[in-house]
């Protein structure tokens, strides 16, 4: 299921900056807003269903209320790379692969070491990795030979 679809929109209410503020703490070395209260079994932050009986992210509460609407389909990444963080400055609405793409840059040297080329010798570095939405890795240069080799077909 999409992130987006498990968030709460109730138009009749929606928590005031004030409450939501007197549940962050500013880390000042990093920038982040860490959210104080509940995460979810992944980290994000998160707030009561407010009347609507499901849970709402507070970091896309957050980023909708500072820097727009989040277009349909869309995550909001977290820049800082720290889940519970809520500072507006560390949030940008992306497409689910540009999300994708990033966590996975941002993992990959830990993650892959032990991998550094595809099984054809191309190096597996950011110009010639392309990240599938399952988390695995395909070699750009191995897909532009098939197509060339297929091309005729």
């Amino acid at each position: 299921m999409p992130l987006h679809s498990r968030v709460c929109v109730n138009v009749h209410f929606q928590p005031s900056m004030i409450d939501i503020e007197s549940k962050i703490e500013r880390i000042t070395e990093s920038g982040c807003w860490v959210w104080m209260r509940a995460v979810d079994r992944d980290g994000y932050a998160v707030t009561g269903g407010f009347g609507c009986g499901k849970t709402t992210y507070v970091h896309r509460l957050i980023c909708e209320q500072h820097n727009g609407p989040i277009p349909a389909g869309y995550h909001v990444d977290h820049l800082c790379r720290v889940k519970s963080c809520v500072n507006p400055a560390h949030l940008e609405a992306v497409t689910p692969a540009e999300n994708t793409r990033r966590m996975r840059m941002a993992l990959g040297p830990l993650r892959y070491a032990p991998v550094s080329q595809c099984k054809r010798g191309h190096p597996f570095d950011e110009e010639n990795t392309q990240f599938r939405q399952d988390g695995k890795r395909n070699c750009k240069a191995c897909k532009r030979a098939w197509a060339v080799a297929h091309r005729g077909s």
